[in-house]
């Protein structure tokens, strides 16, 4: 009962308690304020740091973001306190990427590619003490991991580096929102933009127009003193030339193969064509043939009856000589014809009786063969005889066969001794003579 009443009275004192002591807490305050507005300060506002991986995905800068600002004149401050995903290298196969803050821009010794541009600007990243330079290309479109969030707080925390504060996110991010939004108008700056282009273009449209518009820049900075341009101007003219040269280069390959294949024809068909008129000179100096469709050289004369008489003498006294050589030619072919026969040969030995006959070597030769032509001729009979004088030739009603060793074979006609016809035996060569074809 006791512990009942003590509950009830300490809770219904507990307002008038509560009261008095935020009545103290409320005077007191007010007694600081005066006692500050008295001395002429305020109190700062408390600062806050981000804590989330959303709050720092507000001012991260990917690549495609990196490739569009990089030629605007303002790039490096829009750049600077960002950050980006890097990719720093592979572990087992792994890509490795880690959350960097770009603490700088600086311009690297030679331009790469970066998309379907060209730059030679870097961005310093920092993560946690270690400081390192890196190329916007290897900066990756992915957003920010937690592992890589949680990893860079670590790195933070013990470099003694504090983190962004959400104030700065905000500003920043309003920054990044409107350049992306509000379109360049300004002259100067879209010209700007297109000599940074133009500065780092892999192949120029025009090279001498591009040389021509540097010389004068070059120029225009010596006179103004400007050493630092003149060497950026010295750099792009050396640029520009090695560019030239690699382009003439890959032009020029497929002519000079082109060439080279040309020419080994060439020289080919050269080699083959001497080959070829040397090989038919050989052929025509070893032939004795002649060529009826060789042009003859002759000089042309005027034909009078003189020269006419002349030719016709000249061609008349050539068939004579020929028609004696022929003649010569096949009386001696018949007389070695007759000296080959069997019966006329002697020989000495079984040796020199398995010889062949020698080979004939003209075709007047192979043509020239004996013919053993029976002629049955009667005392009686008047009939022309083959020198063209009449004699009587008395034809039996059946003519007799001759055998092979010209003797007369029986056709069942019966004969006698006194029956016998008279033969007489004629060569080809006497039959064309006395027939006047040769």
């Amino acid at each position: 009962m006791r512990e009942v009443v003590f509950f009830l009275i300490t809770f219904s004192c507990s307002p008038c308690l509560y009261s008095l002591s935020s009545y103290s807490r409320s005077s007191s305050a007010q007694s600081s304020e005066s006692s500050d507005d008295d001395r002429g300060r305020s109190r700062s506002p408390e600062v806050e740091y981000i804590t989330t991986l959303e709050q720092l995905s507000k001012i991260r800068l990917s690549r495609f973001k990196l490739e569009k600002w990089v030629h605007i004149p303002f790039f490096d401050t829009v750049a600077k306190g960002c950050f980006v995903r890097i990719h720093i290298g592979l572990c087992q196969g792994t890509p490795v990427y880690r959350c960097g803050e770009i603490i700088d821009v600086v311009e690297m010794a030679k331009p790469y590619d970066l998309g379907q541009t060209r730059t030679n600007k870097g961005i310093v990243i920092r993560l946690g003490r270690d400081q390192h330079t890196f190329r916007l290309a290897v900066v990756s479109n992915s957003e920010f991991q937690p592992i890589e969030f949680e990893s860079w707080k670590k790195y933070s925390s013990q470099a003694g580096i504090k983190p962004p504060t959400t104030s700065f996110v905000a500003q920043k991010a309003a920054e990044i929102h409107k350049y992306l939004t509000t379109p360049i108008s300004d002259e100067r700056v879209v010209e700007q933009i297109i000599q940074s282009k133009r500065r780092f273009q892999k192949a120029p449209t025009n090279f001498a127009l591009r040389k021509a518009e540097l010389l004068k820049q070059r120029e225009l900075a010596n006179e103004n003193g400007d050493t630092e341009a003149t060497k950026r101007i010295d750099m792009e003219l050396d640029e520009l030339e090695t560019q030239a040269e690699r382009i003439e280069r890959r032009r020029t390959i497929g002519f000079k193969a082109i060439s080279s294949i040309n020419q080994r024809n060439r020289a080919l068909s050269l080699k083959q064509a001497e080959e070829a008129i040397m090989k038919d000179a050989r052929d025509t100096a070893n032939s004795r043939e002649e060529d009826p469709f060789t042009r003859i050289q002759s000089t042309p004369v005027i034909a009078t009856k003189s020269y006419l008489e002349r030719l016709r003498n000249m061609r008349n006294t050539q068939s004579t000589n020929n028609t004696e050589k022929v003649e010569g030619a096949a009386e001696i072919q018949e007389q070695s014809k007759t000296e080959a026969k069997p019966e006329n040969r002697k020989v000495d030995s079984p040796l020199a009786a398995s010889l062949p006959p020698p080979p004939e070597e003209s075709l007047h030769a192979i043509h020239d063969f004996e013919i053993d032509i029976n002629v049955e001729l009667d005392g009686n009979s008047n009939s022309t005889s083959l020198d063209g004088r009449s004699s009587n030739v008395h034809r039996p009603t059946s003519n007799p066969l001759v055998s092979s060793h010209g003797s007369p074979m029986s056709n069942g006609a019966v004969h006698t001794k006194n029956d016998k016809p008279n033969r007489r035996f004629l060569n080809l060569q006497e039959y064309k003579r006395r027939r006047g074809l040769i």
